[in-house]
């Protein structure tokens, strides 16, 4: 048997007994660290919102009220609000693109609204940016986004299982 590779028959109750033993005082492993906590990843310290604040539909489409808001919570320079709208959409003054600065002292609160164009029935996206820089130089950005359901009811997520299944596509055109 010798050079075979093998362990002779008898050393295997004995390493089992061994580990059943270690197994059971607890001293085979090490515990993990528990006094370290989870930290989660620190926010930017700008606070940013977009909600809808009203939908007047028309046929086809309609106009979406928006509500954007702006809260720096350090000192900042100017703060840039803008995005690129998709799929027809136009801002109140016919331009698919648009930014607005704003300049706030550190804990006050800018809130302005934007009137959008949708052009017709559908799922449309539309997604704010904002950017800004601190006193030391570092970036800051956060990003917001909102459905505007046009036409179309939003799909209730169907339940499968314990989990919650929601359609890739939604059906009526227009962004998703």
């Amino acid at each position: 048997m010798r050079g075979s590779g093998r362990a002779p028959a008898a050393a295997f109750p004995f390493s089992l007994h061994l580990l059943l033993i270690l197994a059971a005082s607890g001293s085979g492993c090490a515990p993990a660290d528990s006094t370290s906590p989870v930290l989660p990843a620190p926010s930017p310290p700008l606070e940013f919102r977009l909600e809808l604040v009203e939908f007047l539909p028309s046929a086809p489409g309609g106009l979406a009220t928006l509500r954007v808001t702006v809260r720096p919570e350090a000192v900042m320079d100017e703060i840039t609000v803008g995005g690129k709208l998709t799929s027809g959409m136009r801002f109140s003054d016919g331009a698919s693109e648009k930014s607005w600065r704003v300049s706030l002292p550190s804990g006050s609160e800018h809130s302005f609204t934007e009137t959008i164009q949708v052009p017709g029935d559908g799922v449309f996206v539309v997604v704010l940016r904002a950017e800004s820089r601190l006193a030391d130089g570092t970036p800051v950005q956060r990003s917001r986004g909102i459905r505007i359901y046009s036409g179309v009811e939003p799909v209730a997520p169907r339940p499968r299982g314990r989990a919650l299944e929601f359609p890739a596509v939604h059906s009526g055109g227009g962004a998703t």
